[in-house]
């Protein structure tokens, strides 16, 4: 058992009947009901007053997904795949204690270029050093050797693109608009 959680159980989101207990996972009921709805939406905001175990139920939710990373990159499930994990803390504070508490359980899984800190500043030297959005833009330079002509190509392609998706998104709504008015007239 590692902070609660036991490392070798492993269970399907899907399957309600495989979960383990909220004891099991260390958590009040409401944590447990915030902890199925994190594994079972695609979306969702855990908030509450300091104090209330959002970082700890967070950092429980992270640990499950991680353990369990080969279930729901399984290609045959709805959704799955290689994307990211984003976690969005409102305070710097709150960020670092987050990364630092994955990075206490989970460290071995984080290659400096797998976990990326966004972010103002960190009072946690590794946090800076090694996972920062800077770090890991310099890595980046260094490693793929990519010239500053090719990103500045590729911003332009994607701004090009932007400015494409919403002349057609503002064509969409005028189709619209027009529509609505026809029916207007019509009734």
């Amino acid at each position: 058992m590692k902070d609660g959680i036991s490392s070798s159980r492993e269970f399907h989101p899907s399957k309600l009947e495989d979960w383990p207990s909220p004891d099991d996972l260390g958590l009040d009921s409401n944590q447990f009901k915030a902890f199925q709805a994190a594994l079972t939406s695609e979306f969702v905001i855990i908030q509450g007053p300091p104090g209330t175990g959002k970082t700890f139920l967070g950092l429980r939710i992270a640990q499950v997904l991680l353990e369990n990373s080969k279930l729901w990159k399984e290609p045959s499930l709805p959704g799955s795949g290689d994307g990211p994990i984003l976690i969005v803390c409102y305070t710097n504070h709150a960020l670092d204690q987050f990364l630092l508490g994955i990075l206490g359980s989970h460290a071995r899984q984080f290659e400096p270029s797998s976990l990326i800190r966004v972010g103002g500043r960190s009072k946690f030297e590794q946090l800076q050093t090694e996972y920062s959005l800077r770090s890991a833009i310099s890595r980046m330079k260094k490693t793929d050797r990519v010239s500053s002509a090719k990103y500045r190509r590729g911003e332009f392609l994607a701004r090009k693109a932007i400015e494409s998706l919403k002349e057609s998104r503002q064509k969409l709504v005028n189709e619209l608009h027009a529509l609505q008015n026809d029916l207007g007239k019509k009734q």
